[in-house]
C-alpha cells in the first residue's frame, strides 16, 4: 500500500513537472500563421496554374493598405520555390492575390490536464482570390477563390502574446467558460489535495 502511495504522489509530481514545461514553449503568433497560410495558397495557384520553374511573375497583394501583412509569407515562398519576381518588362505572369478573409477564433475553452494551465482551440483562416494572367497574350491562365486553415491548442496565457495589437485580423474573442466548469474546478482542487495529505500520512504510517 506504502508503494501504491508513493507511485501516485510521483504521478502527481511527474504531471506538474510536465505541464510547466509544455508552458514554457512558445507558440506561433497569429501573424505568422497567417503568413504561412498565404504561403501554402500561394504554392496552391502556382501548382494549379501549372506554371513552370523558374518563370518569372509580377506579384501583387490587394488591398494593399490592408493586406500587407501576408506579403511575406507570398513573396518567401515564390523565393524559396525558384520562381522569378520580374518587373512590369521581364515577368511573363501577372499572378494577382485579394484577400476576402482573414480571420481569428477561439473555441472550446477548458483546463489542460489536472493540474495544467487553461487553454482554448485556436483557428486561424485565410481566404484569397487567386488570379493568373498571362501578360504577352492576355489568356487567363486560373482564377480561384482558396482557402487555408491552421487549428491547434493555444493556453489562455499566451493569448494576448500572439495577437497583434496593430492588425485587426489577428486578435479574436475569448469564449466564456461555463458555470458547472468554474464551480467544478475548487472542488476537485479541493479533493486531489486531500486525497494527497491522506497518502503522505499513509505513507508515514
Amino acid at each position: 500500500m506504502r508503494t501504491f502511495g508513493r507511485k501516485v504522489l510521483f504521478f502527481l509530481l511527474a504531471s506538474s513537472f510536465a505541464c510547466a514545461q509544455e508552458q514554457e514553449e512558445q507558440p506561433a503568433t497569429n501573424l505568422d500563421i497567417f503568413r504561412m497560410l498565404a504561403g501554402k495558397i500561394a504554392e496552391r495557384t502556382l501548382k494549379e496554374a501549372a506554371v513552370g520553374a523558374g518563370e518569372k511573375l509580377r506579384l501583387s497583394v490587394l488591398p494593399k493598405e490592408s493586406a500587407w501583412y501576408i506579403e511575406g509569407g507570398i513573396y518567401d515562398y515564390v523565393r524559396s520555390a525558384k520562381f522569378g519576381i520580374g518587373s512590369d518588362s521581364g515577368a511573363t505572369l501577372d499572378v494577382e492575390f485579394g484577400m476576402s478573409d482573414a480571420r481569428v477564433q477561439y473555441a472550446n475553452p477548458r483546463r489542460d490536464g489536472f493540474f495544467g494551465p487553461r487553454v482554448v482551440d485556436r483557428t486561424v483562416q485565410l481566404r484569397l482570390a487567386a488570379k493568373v494572367v498571362h501578360r504577352q497574350t492576355g489568356a487567363l491562365v486560373l482564377a480561384s477563390d482558396l482557402m487555408e486553415t491552421r487549428t491547434d491548442t493555444l493556453a489562455v496565457s499566451d493569448v494576448a502574446s500572439v495577437e497583434n495589437p496593430v492588425v485587426k485580423a489577428t486578435q479574436g474573442t475569448l469564449p466564456r467558460e461555463g458555470f458547472f466548469s468554474n464551480l467544478a474546478e475548487p472542488l476537485i482542487l479541493i479533493g486531489s489535495i486531500a486525497v494527497g495529505v491522506l497518502l503522505l500520512f499513509h505513507v508515514r504510517s
